[in-house]
C-alpha cells in the first residue's frame, strides 16, 4: 500500500481500482472496471469523459495487478 500511496496524483485511482477488485465477488472485465471507476460517488450514470485507459489503471499498481486476456 505504501508503494501505491507514494505515486504522485494516482493514489485515489489506485484505491478505487483496488476496492473494486477486492470487493467484487467475480472477476471483472476490463470494460466493467473502467466503467465502475468512471461513475463518481454522487453520480447515477456513467460519465464517458471520466473513463480511464485500462493500461493507465494497471500502471498505477507498478506490476501488482495484471490483466488476464484468457478467462479460462
Amino acid at each position: 500500500m505504501e508503494r501505491i500511496e507514494n505515486q504522485l496524483g494516482d493514489e485515489e485511482l489506485a484505491k478505487q481500482v483496488l476496492s473494486w477488485i477486492i470487493c467484487e465477488k467475480r472477476l471483472l472485465t476490463t470494460i466493467e472496471l473502467q466503467r465502475a471507476i468512471a461513475v463518481g460517488p454522487n453520480q447515477s450514470e456513467l460519465d464517458n469523459e471520466n473513463l480511464s485507459g485500462i493500461e493507465y489503471m494497471v500502471s498505477v499498481y507498478a506490476g501488482l495487478i495484471t490483466i488476464d486476456n484468457d478467462p479460462t
